[in-house]
C-alpha cells in the first residue's frame, strides 16, 4: 500500500486550474496594457503629427513674408527710410506688413532694420509666422543688400577740376583721413584761412600742406561728364532721372524753399543764377542729402548743408558766403571761391548714409544670411 504523502488527485487539478486561471490573468493584463499604450502611442503621434502640421504651417507663413516683405520694400524705400530716428529705421507696420492673412488663415509679420547707423543699402528683414489657429510660431531672419548705383563716398573735403581760393577765415576740416583738397588747378589760401587735420592746422597762407594736392592733372584731363562719373558711379543722365526733386532756372532763382529737405537727390539745372541764403539747412545729420546744380549757384550767407555738394558746368564763378557750412563734402568741375567764415567739414559717416543715386528698389538676398532660429 503506497503512504499517503503523494496529492490527492483532485488537488492537483485544482491547483493547475489556478495556475492556468493566474496566466491567463497575466496575460489579459499585458494584452491590455499593450492596448492602452498602443492607443497612447498612436495619440502621442497624433499630437506630434498635429504640431508639426502647426509649426510646418507657421513657418511656410514665415517663409512667404520673407518673399513678401522684399518687393515691398523696394516699392515703398522711401516711406519706409523717411520714418528712420537716429540712424536706425522703426517698425513700419500697417496692413501690409502686420497680421497678413493668408489662404489656410495662418499669417505673417515682417519687419525692416538696419544694422548700420544711416546706412540702409544692407536691411534685416525679420518675419513672423504664426499658424491658423495662433499655437505655433516661427521666426526667418534674411538680410538684402542694394545693387543699385550708389556714390562712392568721397575721401576728402573737396575735389574740383578747376582751382580753389580760401579767403578770410573760411576753412576747410578734415581729422579722418586728413585729405581737405584735391584741386586739377591751384589752391590758394589768403588772409586767415586755413586747412586743418587730426594734427592740426596744416594749410594757411603760408604753407601748403600735405593735406592738399594742387595741379592734378588725373581729373584737370577729364571732360566734365568723365569726371562726374567718377565721382558718382552713374552717368549724369542716370543720376538726373533718378533725382528725388529737380529744378529748372533761368533767370535769378531762390531755393530757399528747399529749407528742410532731406534724404534726397536733389538735381537744379540752372542757365541763369540760383542762390541759396537766409537761414536755410537741407539735409540732416541722419538724412543727407546730395545736391547736384548743373549750371550757376552762389551760397550766400547763413546756409548749412548736410551731405555732399556738387557743382558742374558753371559759367560763373562758384562762391560760398559768409555762415555757409558744408558737414560732408564738396565736388566742382570748376573754380570755386570759399569767402567770410564759410566752411566745409568732412564727415564720413554722413557721406554713407548718402541717399543711392540710381534706381531704388534693386535689393537682392545676401547668401548666407538666411537662418530661421
Amino acid at each position: 500500500m503506497e503512504s499517503g504523502n503523494l496529492a490527492h488527485p483532485k488537488l492537483r487539478h485544482n491547483q493547475q486550474g489556478m495556475t492556468i486561471l493566474l496566466l491567463t490573468v497575466i496575460l489579459l493584463l499585458i494584452s491590455t496594457l499593450l492596448v492602452f499604450f498602443a492607443l497612447q502611442y498612436g495619440l502621442l503621434q497624433q499630437k506630434i503629427s498635429a504640431n508639426l502640421y502647426r509649426n510646418q504651417q507657421a513657418f511656410e507663413a514665415a517663409y512667404a513674408g520673407t518673399q513678401a516683405a522684399i518687393p515691398y520694400f523696394q516699392t515703398n524705400y522711401a516711406l519706409i527710410e523717411a520714418g528712420a530716428s537716429g540712424g536706425f529705421l522703426t517698425p513700419y507696420l500697417n496692413a501690409s506688413t502686420q497680421n497678413v492673412a493668408q489662404s489656410n488663415s495662418s499669417q505673417y509679420t515682417f519687419e525692416f532694420s538696419n544694422p548700420t547707423t544711416s546706412n540702409y543699402q544692407l536691411i534685416n528683414i525679420t518675419s513672423t509666422g504664426v499658424n491658423a489657429d495662433g499655437t505655433s510660431t516661427r521666426v526667418i531672419h534674411e538680410q538684402i543688400y542694394s545693387f543699385s548705383s550708389s556714390i562712392t563716398p568721397p575721401t576728402m573735403s573737396l575735389q574740383t577740376q578747376g582751382s580753389v581760393s580760401l579767403f578770410n577765415t573760411s576753412s576747410f576740416n578734415n581729422t579722418a583721413t586728413n585729405n581737405n583738397i584735391s584741386a586739377g588747378g591751384n589752391a590758394f589760401f589768403n588772409g586767415g584761412a586755413q586747412s586743418t587735420t587730426s594734427s592740426g592746422v596744416s594749410s594757411n597762407a603760408s604753407k601748403v600742406g600735405s593735406d592738399v594736392t594742387q595741379n592734378d592733372s588725373t581729373i584737370a584731363s577729364m571732360s566734365s561728364s568723365n569726371f562726374f562719373q567718377s565721382v558718382f558711379g552713374a552717368s549724369t543722365s542716370t543720376v538726373a532721372s533718378n533725382a528725388t526733386y529737380t529744378y529748372n532756372g533761368n533767370f535769378i532763382d531762390s531755393y530757399n524753399s528747399l529749407n528742410g529737405t532731406t534724404g534726397s537727390t536733389i538735381w537744379i539745372n540752372e542757365t541763369g543764377i540760383g542762390t541759396l541764403s537766409g537761414n536755410t539747412t537741407i539735409g540732416s545729420a541722419a538724412k543727407p542729402v546730395i545736391l547736384i546744380v548743373n549750371g550757376n549757384m552762389e551760397f550766400l550767407d547763413n546756409v548749412t548743408i548736410y551731405g555732399y555738394v556738387f557743382i558742374m558746368n558753371p559759367t560763373l564763378p562758384v562762391f560760398f558766403g559768409n555762415n555757409v557750412i558744408i558737414n560732408g563734402a564738396v565736388g566742382s568741375t570748376s573754380n570755386l571761391f570759399f569767402l567770410g567764415n564759410s566752411t566745409v567739414n568732412y564727415n564720413s559717416s554722413i557721406l554713407n548714409a548718402l541717399p543711392p543715386v540710381g534706381t531704388v528698389g534693386n535689393y537682392a538676398v545676401v547668401p548666407g544670411s538666411w537662418r530661421d532660429f
